[in-house]
């Protein structure tokens, strides 16, 4: 595996940068830092839920509402996003760094987005509800190849160990600039979703030992009484990290 190559992402706002292949290091260097204690895992969330990963003080997923860390949450990587943020699933981990340290470019499920467990017990399939994101390959990082694929899952109870079961799926690609985020609608019709403890998550497969395979999830949105036309949300938002007035600096004394 080529881990001398570079290539250039945008971090932090600040401008082109090089970044190694194997790692990222905004994670490696975030992930060294105290971690403040979460809420408990097993909270249960009432509707609408909605993350579009606009608070980017953190490069982790926020965990009032998500029970993982392995995407992560940037500003750059993606180019025309629907609001400024988004969630990037990638081949490493929380750490920054590959799942794998292997030559032979090792294969499989890579970074996780698992939602916490939300109350759907009081909803039925005639409240049309619908989970919709947006999604893109690739972005300003590395483009999934068809082998890999981007997954959405949703888990079913069962007697014993809940199952999670894939209720959509796409195959890697490069990005295309006429349909730059598109945007999913997954509706939820199965009675047997309609718990306390629904929980949906995102998932990859991907190259498991670089910094590679990127896709860039944004506006996370699962309500009642929507529809596939529900295409249009009101929310005041920036698209894109905001810079200095200043041509040269981007901050002088007073």
């Amino acid at each position: 595996f080529p881990f001398a190559f570079l290539f250039p992402i945008l971090v932090m706002a600040q401008g082109e940068v090089l970044t190694e292949l194997n790692a990222n290091p905004i994670l490696i260097k975030e992930y060294q830092k105290p971690r403040l204690k979460s809420t408990p895992a097993n909270d249960t969330l009432q509707l609408p839920f909605i993350d579009d990963f606009s608070e980017l003080s953190s490069p982790y997923p926020d965990q009032s509402l998500w029970v993982d860390s392995f995407a992560f949450v940037n500003g750059n990587y993606p180019i025309l996003p629907v609001t400024v943020g988004v969630a990037t699933l990638d081949g490493i981990d929380e750490t920054g760094m590959p799942y794998e340290f292997e030559i032979n470019l090792p294969y499989g499920e890579a970074d996780f987005l698992t939602s916490k467990n939300i109350d759907l017990s009081s909803y039925a399939a005639f409240d049309s509800l619908y989970l919709s994101f947006y999604y893109q390959p690739q972005g300003m990082g590395n483009a999934p190849e068809e082998e890999d694929s981007l997954i959405v899952q949703f888990k079913f109870p069962t007697d014993t160990t809940p199952v999670w079961k894939s209720v959509w799926n796409v195959a890697g690609r490069e990005i295309d600039s006429a349909a730059s985020f598109p945007q999913v609608f997954i509706p939820i019709t199965d009675s047997a979703l309609f718990n306390e403890g629904f929980q949906f998550r995102f998932k990859n497969f991907a190259t498991r030992s670089g910094n590679v395979d990127h896709w860039h999830i944004d506006y996370v949105w699962l309500d009642a009484l929507r529809s596939e036309n529900d295409t249009i949300f009101e929310d005041v938002a920036f698209v894109r990290p905001y810079t200095s007035v200043l041509s040269r600096y981007q901050a002088m004394p007073w």
